[in-house]
């Protein structure tokens, strides 16, 4: 989950939080009675805790696969840039370096593509 797209989660549980709260404000000062809010306000406190909970752990995940991602091509461009100061290269160290290049790649694309 991108900072924008938690941005849009949060902003859009805090639009929710913010009707509700109106709705229940109007109906005890214009009926006089409790509302539907009211009467079932641990419930909703607790439904609107799990979605903030599960939309913050959405993110940490995100960001622990990024850090994740940041090791592997930290590895694999130190592979390439040691490769490149050889003069002279074997097969089997081009193959190392490739596959480790294209694994870090695959892993972004796989991070990415679960947003």
């Amino acid at each position: 989950m991108t900072k924008n797209q938690l941005r849009k989660q949060l902003g859009l549980l805090a639009l929710a939080f913010a009707i509700l709260l109106a709705w229940a404000l109007t109906e005890f000062y214009w009926f006089g009675r409790p509302s539907f809010v009211a009467n079932h306000g641990t419930l909703i406190a607790i439904g609107f805790a799990v979605y903030g909970a599960h939309v913050l752990q959405r993110r940490g995940k995100f960001i622990d696969d990024l850090r994740t991602w940041w090791n592997e091509i930290t590895k694999a461009k130190s592979q390439v840039l040691t490769l490149g100061d050889t003069d002279k290269t074997t097969q089997k160290e081009f193959n190392e370096a490739f596959y480790s290049l294209s694994n870090a790649m695959d892993s972004l694309r796989l991070i990415f593509s679960n947003i």
